[in-house]
């Protein structure tokens, strides 16, 4: 009778192992989950930190950075606010006619403005704040409605940016793309000399 009564669900050695083996699959089962929440969480960090870095950044030539970040030349500032201009009227002419149209034309004035403003803001701070708030009205203007003060911020882009191009005027030597101060042109000497492109203090 005694192998039997190794048998019995009662007997106290049955009753260890069965406590043992519960033990066990508890410590297996809290690491399975603690290893799931980790992991979830170092993927919720990484999107977050992505996300951080991508944040108030543009893609550029020269890499990813911020528009406050990026130099432009003396001529591409120039260009920049033609395209301005262009774009603004084009905007002041769909307002309350094609409302879609109008809105694919701002999206137009943003990204002209990103490839500029870190320029003409290191150069020119009172400029750079004058155009910028007068884009964001541009940029907000719907319909016929806003027509009347979109009107007054073409202006003032128009009036502002004339100055600003005048006193950064572009040169035929600057290079589009360049971030450096100066260029240099042979004189007639035979010797190079320095010119300035335009670059002003945000070089």
């Amino acid at each position: 009778m005694a192998p039997l009564a190794r048998a019995i669900p009662g007997n106290p050695a049955v009753r260890g192992y069965a406590a043992g083996m519960r033990v066990i699959a508890g410590i297996v089962l809290s690491a399975a989950l603690l290893t799931g929440l980790v992991a979830c969480g170092d993927g919720d960090d990484k999107k977050g930190g992505d996300k951080q870095q991508d944040e108030g950044q543009v893609a550029t030539e020269f890499g990813t950075a911020k528009p406050e970040d990026v130099r432009a030349s003396a001529n591409e500032v120039a260009d920049g606010f033609s395209l301005l201009n262009q774009y603004a009227n084009e905007v002041l002419d769909k307002l309350g006619v094609d409302d879609a149209g109008a809105a694919e034309t701002q999206e137009r004035l943003l990204t002209i403005w990103e490839s500029i403003l870190g320029t003409v803001k290191a150069n020119d701070e009172a400029a750079y704040q004058k155009i910028d708030a007068a884009l964001t009205v541009l940029m907000d203007a719907k319909g016929s409605a806003g027509k009347a003060q979109a009107q007054g911020a073409a202006d003032t882009v128009r009036t502002t940016g004339t100055d600003y191009v005048k006193r950064y005027p572009a040169t035929a030597s600057a290079s589009p793309g360049s971030t450096s101060p100066h260029s240099t042109a042979p004189s007639d000497s035979g010797a190079d000399v320095p010119t300035d492109s335009g670059g002003g203090t945000g070089y």
